[in-house]
């Protein structure tokens, strides 16, 4: 807690040294199509993370405002989202015209992202817009995603991590890859979303009755992961990153080309990466075999024709990951030791990018199929196909002990998963009315060859949706029905016999939900209902066996039944002169939720000696709480603090669940220098995140207690380069600034060795031509 006391008397000490600012920055926010006055509008100023929204006649205000150039983001229901850069000295007014968003076809792309928002529609969701997600990028899609409030990960070692949203991961969240839906073996933690994070221009987060779109498994909600658009009527333009990463010596880069063509109806985006990092150090030691190679490509094509537009995409996903080997135990007596020691086996103090066994590798394939027809200013028909392919192959830390099998170097497990789907949309939009429709069909198949862990399977998922949102006076008001079928097929090979159980879940999920704004001046409240569902996974159902990238033997049950959630939430957002504050409560009661324990003894296997777990299902309920406070305190400093409470309770056993994440808590402050000859918005900002020992957990339940709380302290330093005509963003970043010796809770291999120490970063971004 000594470094919350440093950054307090750090906070005190700039106040003092900084000065106020008091313009004031008023304006009119309209509708293009019809002239109207546009009432709950949500407006941003991008630099300083600062928000306001419109009131009944259109208008806002934005106070204490220092003189200088600000990028203003205004959104609205109904409209495309506008962006432009406005420089203000003294007290200013400005009217906003929003395109209308059904007409967008006709419309002249406008430059910008969006701002880090609460939208307006039940305050249910936050953006991480392209600006925040540069500093970021170059790490997993799970350090990107951090940056999200009420995001953590689950992770598996250093270079392998899952999202997790106030408590739930896995196939509780839904994640949206450019507007398809991700299929890959979810089936463990250390089984990582097949996402190049390079591609991201805004990533959200999504709760409430827009969830409902997505169908079941959205329970924790919904993450939507987006390019940015196809420059329609664009020049040549591209952006290239670099970055450095000294812990594991890891280098990445990414390179994406965009452009128009064939007078503004052709357009075109391909986008490549590549990452390579060697073994990961923990403050005390190196781990074995814990390098990762990674290589990404995707290309986009679009046309569009009046009211109709057609865009293609494809991507390639490739991945491998050395799995540290002090994971991978030979016999018991050895695994016990393993996880009561504080120095694991298979250290090292070399940094080696060879990946040996234990390691995975994924490959994983997108096509996507996309039509718009605007059947005029208030109506669009949306059409989409897409289909995915995931292969993964693991592999053990031995290799066969017949020497003519070892040669062939073959995979003990690999497994092949195929998705299609259809999706049909019909969107409605006129005066504050916003309507969609649609209905969404799944044909899954999963094939596997080596060591039994779960068994072939064919399911398919047939849905339909229904959303609708309406404003009025102060109330803006949005509910949203689905309901879906899901049919599962499985075939296993018994005693020289194909059987093939078969199974059908069906459920409805719901959401209502209500916004009121300006209960008091600049407080907006948010209520959310809902009934959400989940079918049984085949792992939950028929896992047993060594799950080779947890290092861990599972066990299923075919009794289970699906799992449904009634949940509600709160959300209360106030923004006033210079502050933002947002908390959000969420509650959901399971009447049969589905979890994987530990369960002893550990078991023998002749791949070696593995820890134990069962899925187990009963009645559970979650409670989080998430609250972030933004203070704008002068033209130089604004301060910051995010904090997440979460309480996981099983009501059968009448114990706290074991596996869910620990209370966090986060301190930080930006001071910006103002601009200089050759240097634009340089800034350094200072965190520090403290995360307690999961205290409500019997210490006694799992193969080791849960570790002790820590502290780390990150920094960070960033500013863009003027060099000839270039703009060049660079950061300066440093996470485990002190080089603390932690374990985190929620990772598997937390019970032999400690996470990763300190890791700094050097990324440079690259933009040439006329960026979009």
């Amino acid at each position: 807690m000594r470094y919350f006391i440093i950054l307090l008397l750090l906070f005190t000490a700039l106040v003092v040294n900084a000065q106020n600012c008091n313009i004031k920055l008023t304006g009119t926010v309209t509708d293009s199509h019809d002239g109207e006055k546009l009432e709950f509008a949500t407006l941003g100023i991008l630099q300083l993370q600062k928000q306001s929204f419109t009131k009944s006649d259109g208008t806002f205000e934005f106070f204490n405002l220092c003189p200088g150039s600000y990028t203003i983001i205004c959104r609205h229901l109904g409209c495309k989202d506008t962006s432009f850069t406005i420089s203000v000295n003294e007290n200013t007014n400005i009217a906003i015209v929003m395109p209308h968003k059904l007409n967008q076809l006709k419309e002249v792309d406008v430059k910008g992202d969006k701002t880090n928002h609460a939208d307006a529609a039940g305050l249910s969701v936050i953006s991480v817009t392209n600006q925040q997600l540069q500093p970021l990028l170059g790490g997993t899609l799970g350090d990107v995603l951090k940056a999200a409030p009420g995001i953590t990960t689950l992770q598996t070692g250093a270079t392998i991590t899952k999202p997790m949203i106030n408590g739930f991961t896995g196939n509780r969240i839904v994640i949206m890859n450019n507007g398809v839906r991700l299929e890959g073996q979810q089936w463990g933690g250390e089984h990582a979303p097949e996402i190049d994070p390079y591609i991201a221009n805004t990533i959200s987060v999504w709760y409430g009755a827009k969830a409902v779109r997505y169908g079941p498994d959205a329970i924790g909600g919904v993450i939507t992961i987006d390019p940015a658009t196809l420059p329609y009527n664009g020049k040549f333009s591209g952006i290239a990153n670099v970055g450095g990463f000294s812990n594991n010596r890891m280098g990445a880069a990414s390179l994406q080309l965009q452009n128009s063509f064939g007078k503004g109806r052709w357009a075109y985006s391909v986008q490549g990466s590549y990452r390579k990092g060697a073994n990961v150090f923990t403050p005390a030691y190196g781990l074995d075999n814990s390098a990762i190679r990674e290589g990404n490509f995707s290309a986009a094509l679009g046309y569009k024709y009046k009211r109709f537009k057609v865009e293609t995409y494809v991507s390639r996903f490739d991945t491998k990951i050395g799995l540290f080997k002090g994971a991978h135990i030979g016999n018991l007596t050895d695994l016990l030791q393993a996880i009561n020691s504080t120095t694991p086996f298979y250290t090292t103090n070399t940094h080696s990018y060879a990946i040996g066994r234990p390691y995975q590798q994924a490959v994983h394939y997108t096509g996507k199929l996309k039509m718009v027809y605007d059947v005029d200013d208030n109506n669009r028909l949306l059409l989409q196909y897409a289909i995915q392919n995931n292969r993964r192959q693991e592999f053990d830390r031995d290799k066969p002990l017949n020497d003519s099998l070892a040669a062939l170097n073959k995979p003990e497990f690999l497994f092949d998963l195929t998705t299609q789907t259809v999706d049909a949309v019909y969107e409605y939009s006129h005066k504050g009315l916003e309507i969609s429709g649609g209905l969404s069909g799944m044909y899954q198949s999963n094939y596997w060859q080596g060591r039994y862990f779960i068994p072939n399977f064919n399911a398919q998922n047939l849905g339909a949706f229904a959303i609708a949102e309406y404003s009025f006076k102060k109330v803006k008001l949005e509910a949203g029905v689905r309901y879906d079928v899901r049919f599962l097929e499985i075939s296993r090979l018994i005693k020289g016999k194909v059987i093939s159980p078969a199974y059908r879940y069906q459920n409805p999920s719901a959401n209502i939900g209500a916004t009121f704004m300006d209960v008091v001046p600049g407080l907006n409240v948010g209520l959310n209902a809902g009934l959400a569902w989940r079918p049984p996974t085949v792992s939950e159902l028929y896992s047993n066996g060594l799950h080779h990238g947890a290092a861990a033997f599972e066990i299923g049950d075919t009794s289970f039944t699906a799992e449904k959630a009634y949940t509600g939430s709160a959300v209360v957002n106030y923004q006033a002169e210079g502050i933002e504050f947002r908390v959000m409560g969420n509650y959901s009661y399971f009447d049969s939720y589905i979890n994987l324990e530990p369960v002893l003894p550990p078991t023998l296997t002749i791949a070696g000696a593995f820890p134990t777990f069962k899925y187990r299902q009963g009645a559970a309920s979650f409670t989080s709480i998430n609250v972030s406070l933004s203070v704008i305190a002068t033209k130089q400093l604004s301060l910051f603090t995010r904090n997440a409470l979460i309480w996981a309770y099983n009501h059968t056993t009448r114990q706290y669940l074991i596996g869910a994440p620990a209370h966090r808590f986060l301190l930080g402050a930006r001071y910006s220098f103002g601009d200089r000859k050759w240097f634009e918005k340089p800034y350094v900002e200072v965190s520090a995140s403290h995360t307690l020992r999961q205290y409500l957990v019997d210490k006694d339940a799992d193969y080791s207690a849960p570790p002790a709380g820590y502290t780390l302290l990150n920094a960070e330093l960033g500013f863009t380069a003027h060099i000839r005509n270039s703009h060049i963003g660079i950061t300066l970043a440093a996470s485990n600034l002190l080089n603390t010796k932690y374990r985190d809770y929620l990772d598997r291999f937390r019970y032999y060795t400690d996470a990763m120490g300190r890791n700094i970063s050097l990324k440079i971004n690259i933009p040439f031509g006329e960026i979009k």
